[in-house]
């Protein structure tokens, strides 16, 4: 028998951790196959059957670790007696990744639904198509086919957009608004694209400094997923800015001229996927092994708090009430001493009673000032 197949005697219903995955090699990652010379546009594919233009892969990543950071994560931290401000990090990721996406669809071309830079131009619907006597003269789907029509001739005045016939069956047959590998993109693409990487990779600082105060952990893998990342969205915000200067001290005022870097982009962002697919995995490990760890370790440092605050309380009522009843008369010095020592014990008592109800309260503020200097 094979030896490809598992043993059917393996136990596999413990689960572990998931291992980290690693890029491929060089030979795998070869750029790109050249384009064809047929009239319609070539689309650059990898080697591997992923096109550089088609980005719907990463999209799907991005959105799985925001789904990991909004699930189960959040619920896992609800269950902390102080998870400081690691909530409010998970949430202002969360809505940076999602910034990141779009901008990831400004420059290449996603599977998932129309292209996000149609939205970067109010296209709006065929005039014919608003008024009423034409609804009635004409069927719907030529209403459709009429409108698609429009929409691709206006989608195609917008820079890196090209329109060509999509071989399709059905309604949605016809011409189709299509990103093209070289075409031009205007500068502000990059811009905006260079600027969410930086906004992205402070937010993912941000949360791994908020994690590592909780955890108290700096071996955590979760936190090195998440720094790799970070110096991934560094290289590409630094690369793009120095080109925009470049560009900018120039002065070249034909923008078609200037370089199509998504080819650079495209391969960080090949970089980024498998990054983030790690991040995914030890987030779901993180909240898995590590929060139960930190929510018994809380629960310890609690009870000790309020077992240190009953023992004091014992011995100090019973220390002040011995003495307090050891004198039976109350006029003398020695028993005046003795009163003023129960009522100092007594206001100790209370204080160290108040401390125990109100520490964890008073260090989630001080650890929120502290955080957000």
């Amino acid at each position: 028998m094979s030896s490809d197949h598992p043993d059917p005697n393996t136990d596999t219903s413990s689960r572990q951790p998931k291992q980290p995955q690693y890029l491929p090699s060089a030979s795998e990652s070869h750029v790109a196959n050249q384009p064809t010379s047929s009239s319609n546009p070539a689309v650059t594919q990898h080697t591997s059957g992923i096109g550089y233009e088609d980005k719907s892969s990463l999209i799907v990543k991005v959105k799985s670790v925001e789904d990991a950071l909004g699930g189960e994560f959040m619920k896992g931290l609800s269950q902390l007696q102080t998870a400081y401000i690691l909530p409010e990090r998970c949430r202002d990721l969360s809505k940076q990744l999602h910034r990141w996406r779009e901008e990831i669809g400004l420059l290449f071309f996603s599977k998932l639904g129309k292209p996000a830079t149609s939205r970067k131009e109010n296209i709006e619907e065929d005039a014919e198509a608003q008024n009423p006597k034409d609804q009635q003269r004409h069927s719907a789907a030529s209403i459709f086919r009429r409108n698609l029509r429009v929409r691709s001739r206006r989608i195609a005045d917008i820079p890196g957009f090209q329109t060509r016939r999509v071989a399709t069956k059905g309604r949605n047959s016809g011409t189709r608004p299509i990103l093209v590998w070289g075409s031009p993109v205007d500068a502000q693409s990059f811009k905006n694209f260079s600027a969410s990487c930086k906004d992205l990779a402070v937010s993912l600082h941000k949360f791994s400094f908020a994690m590592y105060y909780v955890t108290d952990f700096q071996s955590t893998r979760c936190i090195s997923t998440v720094r790799e990342v970070i110096r991934t969205l560094c290289e590409i915000h630094y690369i793009l800015q120095d080109e925009m200067n470049q560009q900018n001290a120039d002065h070249d005022p034909n923008s078609n001229k200037n370089r199509d870097l998504r080819q650079f982009v495209a391969i960080r962002l090949r970089v980024c996927e498998f990054q983030l697919s790690n991040l995914t995995d030890s987030i779901k490990d993180y909240e898995e092994f590590e929060l139960g760890k930190v929510k018994n370790k809380q629960k310890r440092d609690f009870e000790g708090i309020a077992n240190v605050t009953q023992v004091s309380t014992f011995f100090a009522a019973v220390v002040a009430s011995t003495l307090q009843f050891s004198l039976p008369n109350n006029d003398t010095l020695s028993s005046k001493f003795v009163n003023a020592l129960w009522l100092g014990s007594l206001v100790l008592t209370v204080g160290s009673a108040l401390n125990s109800f109100l520490a964890a309260q008073t260090l989630k503020v001080m650890s929120y000032v502290f955080l957000t200097l």
